[in-house]
């Protein structure tokens, strides 16, 4: 059968491309398709180049898509963030295709499945993972078989929604077919991925190709604002499988940094180092990766052990400084864990990210202050800080509810988007929200500022035939740490049509003088600062590139050079041309 995968837009409905992350969960949902002899094509506007707003573009796009492919059956999933593209998508689907059927499937279904039933009203939709469930579900519409007895399945009859029993968990981690990328545009995927894009992690590399690897699925802890998609039982995979899938993708695609997107890569140091031995002996040169750790779990000696195979970036579940909130958000961690784990992983030479997020029920301002006073130690390194998304079949989100902060299931979904605040805290509301402004106010200022040294290339390269509507802008620049002085090259991608704009004496002008001026998160390679740096006021030369990987900083201002020599010499051609005639 064919199938079109239609993959969530992480900053939808805004019109920007992004190349933060590609999903792996669809990957692995068409990974398992094809095994099963299915034809798999893909439906993403992430990483799309047009003036359209996201949801024309999404509109537009599936219609080509379903033209082209003629597909059997519609398949769209996300997390509960992403409700609005969900919905949208399934809305456009039935007045483009009302014939198709339309399975939903991901974490958003796993959290609140009779809501999203009920609600969205698909044919299907399939909790828990999907890979196994939605290839019994083909071979029963293709073959006129029952649905009763797949697991993890809803589906109506006679207009009443019906819930199969889910499989019951266990911590053997079942042996899926590989993820399978192309339908899903990876290629697209690494042309979005510049140093705007998760800068903590892309800026290990001067031209950045991240690939995600799971090593294992699902928490052995259960914090009060996080849900487990994949379930409760913590299951992980061998690590010489987890290796050979990464020597098999980067022999493939060629990618420079692996993303181990696992909530919690491991919490026993054997496996550990039998993973740094397996990634050390594939001998991939200046491949770099990261992970996700919890604090009690380093010490010098595996520190060490990571940062001899490669180990760029650490991410931490911080969440508090706080330990009174650390109690009550079930971390399992203290303060003085959390600094002696960051100091030792500074002191490795690796860098490391953490989040730091207000609104736990038992957050006073005191407790925010303690947590805004050690982020002030620490400010220099990638500390993200936010407040907490109450989501559904979290504790929070329960308290949320009981409290009258969520007045109704759909009003929360069409505006999950918006991140908006709710305040489960023992702070007054007005004073919550004021001190929370005042928070992200201060730690944008915080950040140590990156000297932009010599000129900014800005390049032009056509967009891509059939997907972009116009052309893709890159701007390649050194910048010098404040921190350690040592200077690296970056490129941030421009999210506009810079011919256009600078041609404009209007709004347009205005934008890209507007973004040149917006200040950027990077990191430095060298000490793992945080840098927030501005192009404005540098010198930018120009540079049209055919279409393909950008070349580096140096070249490109070879290839600049040589463009304005031979706009001289044909500006001198042409006079002499002229005093002769």
């Amino acid at each position: 059968m064919r199938v079109l995968l239609v993959v969530p837009k992480f900053n939808y409905p805004t019109p920007h491309a992004r190349g933060d992350l590609i999903p792996q969960g669809v990957a692995y949902v068409a990974g398992a398709l094809e095994a099963a002899g299915h034809q798999v094509f893909g439906c993403n506007i992430s990483y799309m180049l047009t003036s359209l707003n996201s949801r024309g573009l999404l509109h537009r796009t599936l219609e080509r898509r379903i033209a082209e492919y003629d597909p059997h059956i519609i398949a769209v999933g996300g997390l509960s963030a992403d409700y609005v593209f969900i919905a949208d998508a399934v809305a456009y689907s039935r007045r483009l295709a009302p014939h198709i059927p339309i399975v939903i499937g991901g974490g958003i279904v796993t959290a609140d499945p009779a809501f999203i039933m009920a609600d969205l009203r698909p044919d299907y939709t399939i909790s828990g993972d999907a890979e196994i469930p939605i290839v019994q579900l083909l071979a029963a519409l293709e073959n006129g078989g029952p649905l009763d007895g797949i697991l993890n399945l809803a589906y109506w009859r006679n207009g009443i929604p019906v819930f199969n029993p889910l499989e019951k968990e266990s911590k053997r981690i079942r042996d899926y077919a590989l993820p399978s990328y192309d339908p899903i545009d990876i290629e697209g995927y690494f042309l979005a991925s510049s140093h705007r894009s998760a800068s903590h992690l892309t800026s290990y590399h001067p031209r950045p190709r991240p690939l995600p690897v799971s090593a294992g699925r699902s928490c052995p802890f259960s914090c009060s604002f996080c849900f487990h998609s994949n379930g409760h039982i913590y299951k992980q995979r061998n690590i010489q499988d987890v290796i050979s899938e990464m020597q098999y993708f980067h022999e493939k695609y060629r990618n420079n940094f692996f993303i181990i997107y696992d909530e919690l890569f491991s919490v026993k140091e054997s496996r550990l180092r039998e993973f740094c031995d397996g990634f050390k002996a594939l001998k991939l040169g200046d491949v770099r990766w990261t992970c996700a750790l919890r604090v009690p779990d380093v010490n010098p000696d595996i520190l060490a052990h990571m940062k001899d195979a490669g180990c760029a970036v650490i991410g931490f579940g911080l969440e508090s400084a706080s330990n009174t909130v650390l109690h009550s958000m079930r971390k399992k961690i203290t303060k003085e864990q959390m600094r002696r784990a960051l100091d030792l992983t500074s002191a490795a030479g690796i860098g490391w990210n953490g989040n730091f997020i207000f609104g736990d029920v038992c957050e006073t301002t005191e407790t925010m202050e303690e947590t805004v006073d050690f982020f002030r130690e620490y400010s220099r390194n990638c500390v993200n800080v936010g407040y907490i998304m109450p989501f559904p079949s979290t504790p929070i989100f329960d308290e949320a509810m009981r409290r009258g902060l969520i007045k109704s299931k759909s009003l929360y979904y069409s505006t999950v988007n918006t991140y908006a605040m709710y305040n489960v805290t023992k702070v007054p509301s007005p004073q919550y929200q004021e001190k929370i402004r005042a928070i992200l106010d201060e730690t944008r200022r915080l950040y140590r500022d990156g000297w932009v040294r010599g000129k900014v290339v800005m390049t032009t390269q056509p967009g891509r035939l059939g997907t972009d509507d116009h052309q893709r802008h890159t701007a390649c620049f050194l910048v010098e740490c404040s921190h350690c002085g040592d200077s690296h090259e970056y490129m941030l991608d421009v999210p506009m049509n810079v011919v256009d704009a600078r041609a404009s004496d209007g709004e347009a002008r205005q934008d890209l003088t507007t973004l040149l001026n917006q200040p950027v998160d990077l990191m430095c390679r060298t000490c793992h600062t945080r840098m927030a740096t501005t192009l404005a006021g540098a010198e930018v030369v120009d540079v049209a590139l055919p279409p393909g990987s950008i070349p580096l900083y140096s070249d490109l201002l070879a290839l600049a050079a040589e463009a304005d020599s031979r706009e001289k010499l044909h500006d001198v051609s042409t006079a002499a041309t002229a005093v002769g005639a």
